[in-house]
């Protein structure tokens, strides 16, 4: 359950096929999937978005670090000071994503709930890096590496279904053309020692039990957001 709601979650074209092969593809006729980020707590309805968050089907290359079948990109505003025009300040930050880990059936609140969380920085100058899981991210520490590692894109803000679920998590995702879906949320990461790529909660429970990805406030949703528009 554990390692299906990790890939089910990240595989937010919904179309993953993951079955038994030695680098997860994806099934033809996967879809793409495009998110708003709208900056959290509301300041101004007229407001821009603070930036989205995209993903579409990647094939795995021999030879090269596998994929996962997916790969996803972040664009993220600068914050400039300005109400309509919200942003992301330097600084650590988490994504978490929320879905059920018991099939595309399932209800979220089914008593398997899954929540993966995905970490990046955003340096000085306003680029942002997501971060590889530890065991595929290639800088000798903990590497279970398939094959090729798979390191941080720095700078570039994308990240693939392996280097977010690591390995050999990945592989073992959801069947073939199994939709999911989710609630995606941009949090502060105010516990970087504890709080890394690939971390979850299986139904409220952390793993590793040390993970600790919720501590920081939510600074951004991704999808709908509502808001009062007062007279």
């Amino acid at each position: 359950m554990r390692i299906a709601g990790i890939a089910a979650t990240i595989a937010m074209a919904a179309t993953v096929g993951l079955g038994n092969t030695a680098h997860a593809q994806i099934t033809k006729g996967a879809g793409k999937v495009s998110l708003s980020i709208i900056k959290w707590p509301v300041g101004n309805v007229n407001a821009k978005a603070a930036g989205s968050m995209a993903s579409k089907p990647l094939l795995s290359v021999a030879g090269k670090p596998p994929t996962g079948g997916t790969i996803t990109s972040l664009k993220l505003a600068k914050d400039v000071g300005d109400p309509f025009k919200p942003g992301f300040a330097p600084g650590d930050y988490v994504i978490d994503l929320e879905t059920s880990g018991l099939g595309p059936e399932a209800n979220s609140d089914a008593g398997g709930q899954v929540v993966v969380f995905i970490t990046l920085t955003i340096d000085a100058n306003g680029k942002c890096t997501v971060h590889a899981a530890d065991s595929v991210n290639g800088d000798g520490s903990n590497d279970n590496c398939d094959g090729t590692c798979a390191p941080d894109a720095v700078g570039k803000c994308n990240f693939t279904l392996y280097q977010a679920a690591g390995n050999p998590n990945y592989m073992l995702g959801p069947g073939e053309g199994e939709p999911t879906a989710g609630r995606f949320r941009l949090r502060l990461n105010a516990d970087t020692a504890n709080c890394h790529t690939g971390d979850i909660l299986l139904a409220g429970t952390p793993v590793p039990p040390t993970s600790n990805c919720r501590g920081g406030a939510v600074l951004g949703v991704m999808g709908v957001a509502n808001a009062t528009q007062k007279p």
